[in-house]
């Protein structure tokens, strides 16, 4: 595999996880971009096609983190919404037990 086939194969992998909301998958492709770009550089100086490759995979990478920072505002609200209904929640949970136990 060229150094451009394996940064393409990297951003595909990356925008295809973050795209599925497959986190497992993501933080495994993150993973292997450090890796991998960073092996990958070390081979010598990028050809034009292999920069735009790199280009196509930071832009993967800015937009998986984007899709990450969106379900962390998305579930951080939901978890404060929870928050906010806890004292009604056990409320209801009480009066369910005492129903059960009379």
């Amino acid at each position: 595999m060229t150094r451009e086939q394996a940064l393409l194969c990297l951003a595909d992998r990356l925008r295809a996880s973050s795209m599925a909301g497959d986190w497992p998958a993501l933080a495994r492709a993150d993973l292997e971009v450090a890796d991998g770009v960073r092996r990958l550089a070390g081979q010598g100086v990028w050809s034009p096609a292999e920069e735009s490759a790199l280009a196509r995979l930071h832009g993967a990478h800015r937009d998986a983190t984007r899709i990450c920072s969106r379900q962390v505002q998305q579930a951080s609200a939901r978890l404060h919404e929870l928050g906010e209904r806890k004292d009604g929640w056990m409320a209801y949970a009480v009066s369910e037990w005492e129903g059960e136990q009379s």
